[in-house]
């Protein structure tokens, strides 16, 4: 499992790259001249690559048990992109009953990811709300769920209703690892907070940490 981690965001990191970095791509024919040989050669334009990359990302969350129309990279910046992280991962999968934001961020150590998580909920979401470690409060309408490990973050948003539990069954499918802790929260509902031991999930207790 934990090689099929690698491979899969591996795969994930290179192909955001390459999208990235297309629109930087110089036709060399400017610079060297128009080589006749090259004439019957097809030419793949940088929006068909992006329609390819992002098929063969949308097959992947098919192929491990999410049911998605379609996907995008999702391109803006985000508060937890400002901490170092090794690698970002952010991607739209839209379905027919909703939207659902998905993003990744890689960090060195279990010590980044805390420092990055820590600072992130004391200015949380659009309107920077502040939430202690465990406390249990609203900070905005719209589902979530965020994975704590001891090298990334990951956070799940919705619009409307996530499914909790297939998340959950996602997570493990392709991370092949065991997580530190889960934040979630349902629709306008209050932040629950859960830790793990010997990978069986249990209610935060700030008195044992």
């Amino acid at each position: 499992m934990i090689l099929k981690f690698i491979i899969f965001f591996s795969l994930i990191t290179f192909l955001s790259s390459c999208i990235q970095e297309e629109d930087n791509v110089i036709d060399l024919s400017e610079i060297t001249g128009h080589n006749q040989g090259y004439e019957k050669e097809e030419i793949i334009s940088v929006e068909e690559q992006k329609q390819d990359t992002t098929l063969i990302l949308k097959n992947i969350f098919l192929d491990n048990g999410l049911n998605i129309d379609s996907l995008k990279l999702r391109n803006e910046p985000m508060f937890l992109d400002r901490f170092g992280p090794k690698s970002i991962d952010k991607f739209i999968l839209i379905k027919s009953v909703d939207t659902i934001f998905y993003s990744k961020w890689v960090y060195e150590d279990s010590s980044k990811v805390m420092n990055a998580f820590t600072n992130w909920i004391n200015c949380f979401g659009d309107n920077c709300k502040s939430i202690f470690f465990g406390e249990e409060k609203n900070l905005q309408k719209d589902p979530f769920k965020i994975f704590i490990s001891d090298s990334a973050l990951i956070f799940i948003e919705g619009k409307n209703n996530l499914d909790f539990k297939l998340w959950d069954e996602f997570y493990y499918r392709v991370n092949g690892v065991s997580h530190n802790y889960l934040v979630q929260q349902s629709r306008w509902s209050k932040v629950r907070w859960y830790t793990f031991i010997d990978d069986k999930r249990l209610k935060l207790d700030l008195s044992t940490l």
